[in-house]
């Protein structure tokens, strides 16, 4: 008779949230503080090909992530949620950052530049800065990307009625009382 093993889904989550965080710590050693052997040397300069100064996000928004496997929620979907808004708001990022490199908007083929592809958003936000530089120009790619990070930023949870009727109730708050200062007083 076979005898199975079974883990508990925390357990599972909390093993996997130590993975990504030291992953993330090796990470950040290998882009921040250089590297020391060959296959971390090919990973940091893979990462600063692939990201650019993304490469210097990574670790944190993995720690991030982690975090959310850490923490027990509800709904059980929290995590794959918030790893998808990360994953949204870290392409944006990338993007604009590609978006702003010099000259780009004249010629979209400087963003594949070596000098200026690890100092901007690498070959990920280099290749979709392109397409949008190509299909729709500067304005228009920036629009885009500002509603992609919205979209992510909802996609992890944040609400985007709850903070209008915030801002709506303040206003109000504040118009009211604007009124009872400036209302005359009656003797």
């Amino acid at each position: 008779m076979g005898s199975e093993m079974c883990i508990r889904d925390s357990t599972k989550r909390d093993i996997s949230a130590v993975a990504l965080i030291v992953i993330s710590i090796a990470l950040f050693a290998m882009v921040f503080m250089g590297s020391e052997g060959v296959v971390t040397g090919a990973i940091s300069l893979g990462l600063r090909f692939c990201f650019g100064i993304g490469a210097y996000v990574l670790p944190f928004l993995l720690i991030g992530l982690a975090a959310t496997l850490l923490i027990r929620f509800e709904r059980e979907m929290v995590p794959a949620r918030v790893a998808i808004g990360f994953g949204l708001l870290f392409l944006s990022f990338l993007t604009i950052v590609s978006l702003f490199t010099p000259g780009a908007d004249v010629d979209p083929n400087r963003l594949f530049i070596q000098v200026l592809l690890v100092d901007h958003g690498g070959y990920v936000g280099g290749a979709i800065a392109w397409a949008g530089l190509e299909l729709f120009g500067l304005t228009v790619s920036m629009i885009l990307m500002i509603g992609v990070i919205i979209i992510a930023l909802i996609v992890i949870g944040f609400s985007l009625s709850s903070l209008i009727e915030k801002i709506r109730a303040r206003a109000t708050g504040r118009s009211l009382s604007l009124i009872h200062i400036s209302e005359p007083t009656r003797p």
